[in-house]
């Protein structure tokens, strides 16, 4: 019996709104600065524990000298529920809280898969955007949406580079998609990559069938993984779609039940047409399931 088709769930990384921006739940506070809503602050002789909407806490000491200006911050912040800049350093230790901008960004320009200029309509400069942390890819998915909304969203970012240190959504939302393909497992591809390079003894119409059917199961599985790639590092222009064309699917279909006087021709040809109808049905269907759960949200097809 064929093995079973390896199975991929991944979640769109799309921007959510301050409150519902949960990635810190659970979650160790680390070095990083992020953009955080204050919910309560707790004073007392060492200084003062700020409490967050996202979850998690943080102990601002009374020893940082600038200790007043960073409590006027988080004052500011839990008044207006607002997020606001803050760097941790070991534990739950802040070490400073940042005035946080709000602005449009209006561009993302691409110089290269880890570093990306962020243009904004009301502040001069370019800022940067790189991928040397967990959190870029849900910045980068937040600044496209944005961009694609015309929508504000929160910012703040570090001198003299313009560096950008985390983006939240400013009062808009957009829904997370969770996303299950499959994909045909590694020893396959091999097979399918070696069936393209055989000479196979048989035919024209049926090598034809069988290049054919090896090949897109080669490029979809490729496919595949660039989209659930995508997915992760740029939501917001992710496209899904059912990958396997109907006369592949019916070409497949008829290679399930080929006969080779060498078995082991058969035998290859045979599994990777099964492997390539199998995944084909299932994807079909998760593709059905996810237009179905996620019909009210989804942007409208053109």
């Amino acid at each position: 019996m064929a093995e079973a088709p390896t199975t991929l769930t991944t979640s769109l990384t799309v921007p959510v709104s301050d409150q519902q921006f949960a990635s810190l739940l659970g979650e160790e506070l680390t070095t990083h600065t992020r953009l955080l809503v204050v919910r309560e602050i707790q004073e007392d002789e060492s200084g003062a524990t700020l409490r967050f909407e996202q979850g998690g806490h943080g102990h601002l000491a009374l020893c940082n000298p600038d200790y007043a200006t960073n409590l006027r911050l988080a004052r500011r912040s839990q008044e207006r529920a607002h997020p606001v800049g803050v760097r941790f350093g070991e534990g739950a230790a802040i070490l400073e809280l940042i005035r946080a901008d709000q602005d449009v960004p209006t561009q993302l320009v691409e110089e290269s898969r880890d570093r990306v200029r962020v243009f904004f309509q009301g502040h001069d400069g370019v800022f940067l955007l790189k991928g040397d942390r967990p959190e870029s890819a849900r910045i980068r998915a937040l600044l496209g949406e944005a961009v694609r909304q015309n929508a504000r969203v929160w910012f703040i970012a570090q001198k003299p580079d313009l560096r950008l240190l985390d983006v939240s959504a400013a009062g808009w939302a957009v829904p997370i998609f969770n996303i299950s393909f499959v994909v045909a497992p590694d020893h396959l591809l091999k097979t399918a990559a070696d069936l393209l390079g055989s000479r196979i003894r048989c035919t024209n119409a049926l090598r034809r069938d069988i290049r054919a059917v090896a090949k897109a199961y080669l490029d979809e599985a490729d496919e595949l993984k660039r989209a659930l790639r995508e997915v992760k590092t740029n939501a917001a222009r992710v496209q899904i779609e059912s990958l396997s064309p109907p006369d592949m699917l019916e070409k497949a279909k008829r290679l399930q039940t080929v006969q080779f006087p060498n078995k082991e021709l058969q035998g290859k040809v045979r599994a990777v047409a099964n492997s390539y109808v199998r995944i084909a049905e299932k994807n079909q269907q998760l593709f059905e399931e996810f237009k179905e759960k996620y019909r009210d949200k989804l942007p409208p097809t053109k």
